[in-house]
């Protein structure tokens, strides 16, 4: 973990009934480099909540519960309050089943090094990946056993996933967020 330097990254998503992933994404973005990770409880049953609170206990993540409210969109409410509880300079918001994987093997720090100061926001594209035939749960990080992607040019990698300077931003939703200064660029 980085002390108080620049490219200091905090990873936010919201959960609800992620008992077979929870774990393994947090441990994921902890080994590429997150200096910080904000989980929102969405109302789970199945023993996610559980986790989240553990780990919440003995300091490894922030877990916030996030139950559903009228009139209130639960993913970019929680995305929105995130920006107010981080010192981060960069704030990442990927869901329980997305992985960010870097080229080879690059770490999120060096990554975020490679943009310079006018980059409020980097979009980064989304792949698709399928269930690789799979009709019920297998014992298996998700990284092995989810292996088939779509081409890389079909239509549903058109969407992106957003890193944005936490100063510079002003209305995050699922994808995108709206940033007040600073350029927002894609990833490659």
């Amino acid at each position: 973990m980085t002390d108080d330097r620049e490219n200091r990254i905090c990873i936010v998503a919201i959960m609800k009934d992620e008992i077979f992933s929870v774990l393994e994404w947090i441990a994921y973005y902890k080994s590429i480099g997150a200096d910080e990770i904000i989980l929102y409880d969405n109302g789970s049953t199945d023993g996610t909540e559980v986790i989240g609170r553990s780990l919440a206990d003995c300091g490894e993540i922030t877990c916030i519960e996030w139950p559903e409210v009228e009139g209130r969109k639960p993913q970019t409410s929680a995305y929105a309050d995130a920006l107010t509880r981080t010192s981060c300079e960069w704030v990442g918001f990927f869901d329980l089943d997305e992985f960010l994987v870097l080229d080879d093997g690059t770490r999120l720090p060096e990554f975020l090094a490679g943009f310079s100061n006018d980059v409020g926001a980097i979009g980064i594209n989304w792949r698709l990946f399928g269930s690789n035939g799979q009709k019920s749960y297998e014992a298996r990080p998700v990284l092995e056993r989810f292996t088939s992607a779509s081409a890389e040019n079909h239509q549903f990698n058109n969407h992106i996933k957003t890193i944005v300077r936490r100063k510079t931003a002003t209305r995050p939703l699922i994808h995108t967020c709206s940033v007040r200064e600073g350029r927002y660029v894609h990833a490659d």
